[in-house]
């Protein structure tokens, strides 16, 4: 598998005070990967030492077999990032703005509608973005960074202000960049559950430090405990359901593995259509949000 990402013992200080505390960690070709921690952890450092936006005291960062430091422009060529919102040119349309970054990343006006396309800014990208709204604009900075077509992907916060409309369409998108593009993303969020469900990894970091690495099988496994009035009738239901993997009965619940988050959904329309009574329902599957309880409170 094709390394594309490598940070080795990385550091960096503000004055008196250590921010990042010997970080190692590397990213293979296609990864999705959640970089997690509380505020002030050190989540924003380390994406603008990995963009070259800082100079690290220590450690080395490869890009795409490039270094950072001794081959910067051949590094930064593989990278594209969203950082602390980045900022628009409002007075210009959709169109020019990607004609800008176009320009700078030696792409072609087919690729800048290829991207606009992609991401769903279609008749928008004649407006002003100064009419867009929020997602639109996030539409817009996600067509952006995907234009040059990188090997590595930074989003920091990529969902933030959009609406639940908006952050499943950004999520659907991100999935097919990665498939199509072959992208190695590393994505920072507050918004654990929707980490859980688009990354096949997750970093943690506390204090400055990686604390946790977290690998998902990319056919992520669903799993739920579930109680019905008719168990027995409930499980040969399930068992017709194509996304069901397994389903067991544990003591008085029926215990089932589905291979998408969307399943259970179906599951329990299907069970309610059937006149089933759902006592209860629990989910088993370890979550990113667990794995940070864990972490950080113990």
């Amino acid at each position: 598998m094709t390394e594309i990402l490598k940070v080795d013992n990385l550091h960096k200080s503000f004055g008196k005070h250590e921010v990042i505390k010997g970080i190692s960690f590397s990213l293979n070709q296609g990864e999705i990967c959640g970089f997690i921690g509380p505020n002030g952890a050190g989540k924003s450092t380390t994406f603008k030492l990995l963009a070259s936006l800082l100079i690290p005291d220590f450690g080395t960062i490869v890009i795409n077999g490039f270094n950072l430091h001794s081959q910067r422009e051949k590094a930064l060529s593989n990278l594209s990032c969203s950082i602390e919102a980045p900022g628009l040119y409002t007075e210009l349309s959709g169109y020019d703005n990607l004609s800008l970054i176009g320009k700078l990343r030696n792409c072609k006006k087919e690729d800048i509608i290829k991207a606009a396309d992609f991401t769903g800014i279609g008749a928008a990208l004649k407006r002003k973005v100064g009419s867009y709204s929020m997602g639109m604009k996030q539409r817009l900075i996600l067509a952006m960074c995907i234009l040059p077509k990188p090997k590595l992907l930074l989003l920091d916060e990529p969902t933030n202000g959009l609406d639940p409309t908006g952050v499943l369409e950004f999520r659907e998108t991100l999935k097919q960049i990665v498939i199509q593009q072959n992208t190695t993303v590393l994505i920072s969020s507050h918004i654990l559950g929707e980490l859980d469900k688009v990354c096949n990894r997750f970093l943690f970091i506390k204090d400055g430090k990686l604390v946790n690495d977290a690998y998902r099988s990319k056919d992520i496994s669903y799993r739920y405990r579930l109680a019905t009035n008719n168990n027995l009738l409930a499980l040969s239901l399930l068992l017709q359901l194509p996304e069901t993997e397994l389903v067991s009965q544990v003591g008085n619940e029926l215990e089932i593995t589905f291979n998408t988050d969307e399943a259970l959904t179906k599951a329990l329309s299907l069970l309610v259509s059937e006149k089933l009574l759902i006592k209860n329902i629990t989910a088993i599957t370890n979550s990113s949000e667990e794995e940070y309880r864990s972490i950080f409170y113990g």
